[in-house]
């Protein structure tokens, strides 16, 4: 209860009065010194870089629930470049595999004039993609 944030814009106003005149150098720190931007900054343990994104659904529904519409939220930092990167990277991934797939399988028909057999050429070149994607899903799963 002592932590909570006040329900009133005079109480929070109030606050940061309390909290600047206890350490300018603190809230200088926290906001700038018409209080128009904050910062706010949370420290993570290193995880993967797709298990930050249940802290990141979670910080958003928070920001959702807690946050009035009139005020700009812009989450930065490592957590949000890491979810960005690696999801970019995991579509880039898949249409990279997936047209090298139908490339390849398309040289394999022609070469080897046959539908069948072009096919069944390909099974050899998707065994390590599964040994190699099929843990992956699993984890994220």
């Amino acid at each position: 209860a002592h932590y909570a944030l006040p329900k009133t814009e005079r109480g929070i106003a109030d606050s940061f009065f309390l909290f600047e005149n206890q350490g300018p150098d603190q809230l200088r720190r926290l906001a700038t010194n018409d209080l128009s931007r904050g910062r706010v900054s949370y420290r993570l343990k290193w995880l993967e870089a797709n298990g930050y994104a249940p802290v990141a659904k979670h910080l958003e529904a928070g920001i959702e629930k807690y946050i009035p519409k009139t005020a700009t939220v812009q989450p930065t930092g490592t957590a949000y470049t890491l979810l960005s990167t690696i999801g970019r990277l995991i579509i880039d991934l898949g249409r990279s595999f997936g047209l090298a797939c139908l490339l390849i399988t398309l040289i394999l028909i022609i070469q080897l004039k046959s539908l069948k057999m072009g096919l069944i050429a390909m099974v050899p070149n998707l065994v390590p993609i599964i040994f190699v994607m099929g843990p992956l899903q699993k984890q994220r799963d």
